[in-house]
């Protein structure tokens, strides 16, 4: 019954190892590929795999063309590891046999299925549908053109909160009711137990380190989380039962935010937590505290601070969405006539920004802390981009992908739509020019103490000196042992200077007449459908 190229010699390679085995063979399988939802709750994929009567195969593969790609750093690479590590030891807890686990591969992914699909035959490939960047469409497109090829049903399921149908085309709220349809539904239960095609069938492989996938862009985070399912719910539980209750008052600052923030992003993002696990421990959460609240305790900030983290929830669908619809968000300006803003690309001042050696003291400890950690608060993000892109003239495009390897949290369908609002080339959007000092002000500390943190040179300079430490004079610098220049770098750019050109040029390109028309087209492609209004241009 087999075929030519799986051969007879081969036959007894497809026993079913489990209890009260009898001897069945099963002639082909179906595989789970595991992308960014390395977990064993809500995850359909797996649950309608186990449900179905064939052997099934837990499929990751590293692939190259990410690997050695620049929007990915060994950082990310460390916490995918602990994902599946963390989720191979979950799935052996409950596959049958003594064999259990994840298969693991190093290779193209369609090379990786055909070699598989050799050994026995694929019947269904099952995963988690992406917002991916280009790497991630050209390799489904590919993996969609071999499935097809060879009479492999694909099956993609949501987990992000993304419509299938354009935001353009939905009507008013259609959007919003869509999204909370998908995280509302009962989530699906992690498997009672799994039947694995036997590790004689296919060798389990091993999770591999950095040095054996050849990555390209490597370097410690020595403060990054740690990945896994279980480190993600931990993560999870902690926010929403103490560390949450004054996220709305501390999210702003890098200081408050380390803890006062959820720190999910992450687990997020590589699919560690589902969304829908999230957004329903969240709604839990609200109900408990609204039950306090009527029954006469104190419930402190917790509403206002779920109630907000609850809006997050659903800004990084729509997000999501926008780069669902439109792919070349990922390279292009979405208002075409800022294309001609930020022509020449100075490379020196890039490396200052990415060195954290600006002479802007907020900008640089914000750096510092993010190669440190592979987390910084939302705002201090957006610091970040809009001082290179506003006050250094740097064109986004080229500053998306080594943002990417810093962030641990990297999702490309949050990182590209956002990049392109904070450097003002959405044309719907307000410039956004953030002060370096006064987010300093307000955000680093009474004493400073972020910046005296992650900027050591600075660390005995006076307060009133610290948000613009080139002003001291000299004996100051002598007596605080950093001499501006030499210790800690004067301003690489005129702040002032800088802001008034940023401010000049982009009042000029919104005034065109094109930019206006090409703004209305992306508004009504992009913009909220909460409530639909003219929009003057």
């Amino acid at each position: 019954p087999f075929s030519s190229s799986f051969g007879r010699k081969h036959a007894h390679f497809a026993l079913l190892e489990r209890p009260g085995y009898r001897g069945e063979i099963s002639l082909d399988m179906n595989v789970v590929w595991l992308k960014r939802d390395v977990r064993l709750h809500d995850h359909e994929p797996l649950a309608l795999a186990a449900a179905l009567p064939e052997p099934l195969l837990l499929l990751y593969v590293y692939e190259p063309c990410h690997l050695q790609s620049d929007s990915y750093h060994e950082a990310h690479h460390v916490f995918i590891n602990e994902g599946l590590a963390d989720l191979d030891g979950r799935v052996r807890t409950i596959a049958s046999g003594d064999d259990g686990g994840l298969t693991l591969r190093l290779g193209d992914a369609v090379e990786v299925l055909a070699a598989l699909h050799a050994l026995l035959p694929i019947k269904r490939l099952l995963s988690h549908r992406e917002v991916g960047n280009a790497i991630s469409r050209a390799r489904n497109a590919r993996v969609s053109e071999w499935a097809d090829a060879h009479g492999v049903s694909w099956t993609q399921c949501a987990q992000d909160g993304v419509s299938d149908v354009r935001h353009s085309e939905l009507d008013e709220g259609s959007w919003a009711k869509k999204w909370s349809a998908q995280m509302c539904r009962p989530q699906i239960d992690a498997p009672g137990s799994l039947r694995l095609v036997s590790g004689r069938t296919i060798l389990r492989g091993a999770i591999l380190p950095s040095v054996a996938c050849d990555v390209a862009h490597t370097g410690r985070r020595p403060s990054a989380q740690h990945g896994g399912e279980a480190a993600g719910l931990a993560t999870l539980r902690s926010f929403f039962e103490t560390r949450g209750e004054r996220y709305s008052e501390e999210l702003s600052s890098p200081l408050t935010g380390w803890d006062s923030c959820s720190r999910l992003s992450p687990y997020l993002a590589w699919g560690h937590v589902s969304l829908r696990y999230t957004f329903q421990a969240l709604s839990r959460r609200q109900e408990e505290v609204r039950a306090l609240k009527r029954s006469g305790e104190e419930t402190g900030g917790w509403l206002k601070s779920l109630a907000a983290h609850g809006a997050r929830l659903r800004w990084r669908s729509h997000f999501s969405q926008k780069l669902h619809d439109q792919p070349s968000i990922e390279h292009e300006n979405m208002v075409s006539t800022y294309d001609e803003l930020r022509k020449d690309f100075d490379e020196t001042k890039y490396e200052a920004w990415l060195n954290g050696r600006t002479g802007f003291p907020m900008v640089d400890a914000c750096m510092r802390s993010l190669h440190h950690s592979g987390w910084l608060n939302f705002r201090m993000r957006c610091l970040l981009v809009s001082f290179a892109s506003y006050q250094l003239w740097l064109d986004w495009r080229r500053l998306t992908p080594v943002m990417a390897r810093l962030f641990l949290d990297y999702e490309p369908g949050i990182h590209y739509p956002q990049f392109q609002m904070q450097a003002g080339t959405t044309g719907i959007n307000a410039t956004r020019i953030y002060s370096p000092a006064k987010q300093a002000e307000d955000h680093a500390g009474g004493d400073y103490e972020f910046i005296r943190r992650w900027v050591p040179e600075l660390e005995q300079v006076p307060r009133e000196h610290m948000v613009e430490p080139h002003k001291m004079p000299p004996a100051v610098q002598r007596e605080c042992g950093c001499t501006i220049g030499v210790d800690y770098p004067a301003p690489i750019v005129d702040g002032a200077a800088s802001y008034r050109r940023a401010v000049s040029e982009f009042a000029r390109v919104r005034a065109k007449a094109d930019t206006k028309a090409e703004a209305a087209a992306v508004y009504e492609k992009h913009g909220s459908r909460k409530r639909r209004c003219t929009r003057s241009t």
